[in-house]
């Protein structure tokens, strides 16, 4: 990926502590080169997203995409319900819209409100 003159790149490989090291000085160059405004904060988000997904967690921004059964799928996100308020932080657009470029009907989940009893409950 080119941004503003600057090669980011990510080979996936993580199973190393140099691995994690060269991960780690990646991050914190990208985020640097953000704060200098010499790289897209929207480039930043992807390499945060698939650094989350390389390590088996749920991704931030919901930029990274699998195939499942020959199917295009969004990896796990974090916290769905403000997935596009964090994608609108750093420029990217709706996940809705992104997510139909792949041909994913992606909408946010619901709050669910949740009630706490306390005590029995009379039927």
């Amino acid at each position: 990926m080119r941004t503003s003159g600057f090669a980011l790149s990510w080979n996936g490989s993580t199973s190393s502590t140099s691995a994690t090291a060269r991960t780690s000085a990646t991050t914190a160059w990208a985020r640097l080169a953000v704060e200098e405004g010499k790289l897209a904060a929207s480039s930043l988000a992807l390499l945060e997203d698939r650094i989350e997904m390389r390590n088996g967690r749920p991704q931030i921004y919901g930029s990274q995409v699998r195939m499942a059964n020959g199917k295009s799928t969004l990896w796990a996100i974090r916290d769905e319900e403000t997935v596009n308020e964090r994608r609108a932080s750093v420029g990217l657009g709706l996940l809705e819209e992104y997510a139909a470029r792949f041909g994913i009907n992606w909408s946010p989940a619901k709050k669910q409100d949740r009630v706490l009893l306390l005590g029995p409950v009379e039927e």
